[in-house]
């Protein structure tokens, strides 16, 4: 197993909280958005009313969330798409999805060398409805890691932050 790294009190496990940090930070370069990791946890929580999960599947196998508001998403797809997003629609949906995969992409690549290794990633499925909580099995490594989007306005706090949260077992 990796080392784990002491986040306020809470130890986490260094290599996914590194990997989860340049995964978040790959998914939105599309955008020309560069997020701030703010936080991390081993609780997988999900705020906010939109969340894509990808299956991770290996030697290691679980699932990739990544959590954010109605506003964030229509604020990255109109990024993504060069064009002003006002509601959910095919088009926003498919991209926040695109988003979740780049990142479930990102993250197996980054993880390849590593002790949490998987070969294969799922379709995104995007989920609406927010406030539940993600349970797994006891023997999953998880870490939740909160990212803040600096160019949404202070008046929308929050819509600024979203979160990653990486959950795995070994097969």
């Amino acid at each position: 197993m990796t080392a784990t790294a002491p986040t306020v009190g809470i130890a986490v496990d260094a290599t996914l909280l590194e990997k989860i940090i340049r995964s978040g930070m790959d998914g939105l370069e599309m955008t020309g958005i560069k997020p701030c990791p703010v936080g991390a946890s081993r609780l997988a929580n999900a705020p906010h009313d939109l969340t894509v999960i990808v299956s991770l599947i290996g030697n290691w196998n679980g699932t990739m969330a990544f959590n954010i508001s109605t506003f964030a998403a229509l604020y990255l797809t109109s990024l993504l798409l060069g064009e002003e997003q006002k509601e959910l629609n095919e088009d926003t949906l498919d991209g926040t999805g695109e988003i979740g995969n780049i990142i479930a992409g990102s993250l197996k690549d980054y993880l390849a060398k590593s002790d949490f290794a998987f070969h294969s990633i799922s379709t995104p499925a995007v989920i609406m409805g927010g406030n539940y909580n993600l349970y797994h099995y006891k023997g999953f490594t998880t870490v939740s890691v909160t990212f803040e989007i600096e160019e949404i306005p202070m008046s929308r706090m929050e819509d600024r932050y979203f979160t990653i949260t990486v959950s795995l077992m070994k097969s």
